[in-house]
């Protein structure tokens, strides 16, 4: 799949926004049992142990991982691919590429204009569409030569003033591109999300299935709402089918990984919480620890600059995001805080039975120091 976050983005989370809450943890105060514990046995007790590797990797980390890809694919679906198209997506290096020669146009294709794509393909000489590429393509078509394209502008009057399409504003006039369109319509058997038309018989078919149809229109079919937005409101149960872009491209990968990056913060404020204690419930530590306060309010600020502030968008790499997409990373830090205390309650219990054996199980396996927050 198209890599979820940039390697910037994870080394803002190591040396930028995870730095101060991590600091913080100097200044929680002691817990109030921490004199009924046995002293560390120095030989044998380390920092890096099981219990923290056990912890901080298939625990903690574990439900961070689930919680930024949850973020990802849910920015995915809402642009218009679902999680199944992700897979092996990227495997060519074609999806939002900067290299000119490796941009493609990626073809989506829908059940309904409501839902997301379901299936997809790269449009070039290597799929589908192969007989297109030669020089004898099936009638009504001409050689396809060429998969790349920039994007096109709107074009309106550049026809031959003597056609309908003068009048249509946004019309394609890229000779190869129109044909590429033709083809899609013609292989997937859908009309397109957005307007487009053909001219038969001088007269204009708009968002009409048959312009696709060789046998009934022997010329080109102009993709127009590339230009326009304008939605295809002729679209019937066979779904329908979009071009995606190099720029669309980026600009959905972009909002997928900065998804991901504030997913990460939001879950780091309940990594936060859980390591101020090894014992204790948070209610029972109480939110004292003003400089953790402040951990958490600033590495949320950071989250907002990073992901709306223009210069550093440029930078980094990085989208602004809708705001329900920052709430897909909350379910995650509760269900964790939740989890933090039922395992903390179940070591207290076992330091008062000791024929308790789950809580015991939990000492040896999962009990940590909070000395690091995990990320």
């Amino acid at each position: 799949i198209p890599i979820p976050p940039s390697a910037f983005l994870i080394l803002l989370i190591d040396l930028g926004t995870d730095v101060v809450p991590a600091i913080s943890l100097a200044y929680e105060k002691p817990e109030n049992d921490i004199m009924k514990r046995k002293p560390r046995r120095a030989g044998t007790d380390r920092l890096v142990n099981r219990k923290l590797i056990s912890f901080a990797y298939f625990q903690s980390g574990v439900i961070q991982a689930l919680e930024g890809l949850f973020a990802y694919f849910i920015v995915f679906n809402d642009d218009g691919l679902s999680p199944s198209t992700l897979n092996n997506l990227d495997a060519n290096s074609f999806f939002a590429t900067s290299v000119q020669e490796d941009q493609r146009w990626l073809i989506a294709q829908k059940g309904s204009f409501n839902q997301a794509a379901d299936m997809r393909v790269w449009f070039n000489n290597e799929s589908d569409f192969t007989q297109f590429f030669s020089s004898q393509p099936p009638t009504g078509f001409i050689e396809q030569t060429t998969a790349v394209f920039d994007d096109l502008p709107s074009t309106p009057g550049t026809v031959e003033s003597s056609s309908l399409l003068a009048s249509v504003p946004g019309t394609p006039v890229n000779e190869q591109f129109n044909n590429m369109f033709k083809i899609v319509g013609f292989l997937t058997e859908q009309p397109s999300c957005l307007a487009f038309t053909c001219e038969v018989n001088n007269e204009l078919l708009n968002n009409d299935v048959s312009c696709f149809d060789s046998s009934v229109n022997d010329g080109p079919v102009y993709y127009t709402g590339i230009n326009t937005g304008e939605l295809n409101d002729n679209i019937g149960d066979s779904g329908c089918f979009e071009l995606w872009t190099n720029e669309q491209q980026t600009q959905t990968l972009r909002n997928a990984q900065t998804a991901y990056f504030v997913a990460i913060i939001i879950v780091q404020w309940g990594d936060l919480l859980i390591t101020k204690t090894r014992t204790l419930s948070i209610f029972q530590q109480g939110m004292w620890n003003w400089v953790l306060n402040f951990g958490l309010v600033l590495e949320t600020l950071l989250a907002v600059i990073i992901a709306y502030v223009p210069f550093i968008q440029t930078i980094i790499g990085t989208a602004p995001i809708r705001f329900v997409h920052w709430l897909p990373g909350i379910p995650f830090a509760l269900f964790e805080l939740f989890y933090d205390e039922i395992r903390k309650y179940l070591i207290r219990r076992a330091s008062r039975k000791p024929e308790f054996k789950l809580g015991h199980f939990r000492i040896r396996n999962h009990f940590h120091s909070r000395n690091c927050v995990s990320t």
